[in-house]
């Protein structure tokens, strides 16, 4: 990767067991402190297990978790400072902590995998979640009486929505409207 231009990243866990998470992330914090040449790992991006079972895509449902503080901290164990991003479904969080909670320990919150609607989206932002993981994708689509979250995200102006730019995940026309609608606020793929 080095040789390609890229200088740092965030390797993705995917939804798995919360013991299989633990090792992976003990794995990884050891790797960054001994890392001295190449691509920098700078944290892990978690991609569940806080996911909307509706929306989980390829994530085992039997892995997927509640999304409450006590589940949270079961899952980062003594690992927080090695995660710096988590995807989870908003709508999942019955009493509106885990967010603030997660931006505490500096960890950037991204929604996806999600049924929200435009209001527990923007509820969400408001409670500090900044991004949108792989717009488009595991979230329901963009409809002229029902924004949901991706219409939300759009239309904030601090919210940016990552996208998988292969020209499968996302057709070029809908990525072309994406780019259009978001007026230079600013968009990532990954």
């Amino acid at each position: 990767m080095w040789d390609q231009g890229i200088d740092g990243f965030l390797p993705t866990l995917v939804t798995t067991a919360v013991e299989n998470v633990g090792r992976s992330l003990s794995v990884i914090s050891d790797f960054m402190t001994q890392q001295t040449t190449g691509a920098k790992i700078l944290g892990v991006h978690l991609e569940g297990p806080f996911l909307n079972p509706q929306k989980r895509g390829a994530h085992p449902a039997e892995y997927l978790l509640p999304l409450t503080r006590a589940a949270v901290k079961q899952v980062l164990g003594n690992h927080a400072p090695t995660v710096k991003l988590m995807t989870l479904a908003p709508e999942l969080d019955q009493t509106g902590e885990v967010i603030p909670y997660l931006k505490s320990l500096g960890i950037t919150v991204s929604l996806g995998h999600s049924q929200a609607t435009a209001a527990q989206a923007q509820q969400a932002f408001e409670q500090g979640a900044t991004l949108v993981t792989h717009a488009f994708n595991a979230m329901p689509g963009l409809h002229h009486r029902q924004p949901g979250l991706l219409a939300a995200a759009i239309a904030h102006p601090q919210v940016r929505c990552g996208f998988i730019a292969d020209g499968e995940h996302v057709a070029p026309l809908m990525l072309d409207i994406l780019l259009r609608a978001s007026r230079g606020n600013g968009l990532f793929s990954g």
